[in-house]
């Protein structure tokens, strides 16, 4: 199985077992974004193809679908924050528009 393993790692991301072994022991074994759920899968640029960190599905997919993209993710962030203090009762000015 390793060597299995090994071999998908390497020719799909350039790294071996042992190095995914070693980044998930760095991480405690945790997400390296939400550090709650166990880091199951490489994240990487697809732009430059590095790899990044281990992720747990859920943020894994959550980069997906918002492509990467910072000012998307920051946005979205903002959204969030917004509707969770307007749910809370408290007054909120808009969000900001770029």
């Amino acid at each position: 199985m390793g060597g299995s393993r090994t071999y998908h790692l390497k020719r799909r991301y350039g790294i071996t077992a042992a190095q995914a072994d070693a980044m998930l022991a760095e991480q405690g074994g945790l997400c390296a974004i939400c550090i709650k759920a166990p880091a199951e899968h490489v994240d990487h640029c697809h732009a430059t193809g590095r790899v990044r960190a281990l992720l747990c599905f859920n943020c894994n997919g959550g980069l997906g679908q918002f492509k990467d993209d910072p000012e998307v993710l920051r946005a979205a962030a903002e959204y969030v924050l917004h509707h969770r203090a307007l749910q809370a009762g408290a007054p909120v000015p808009p969000p900001a528009a770029d």
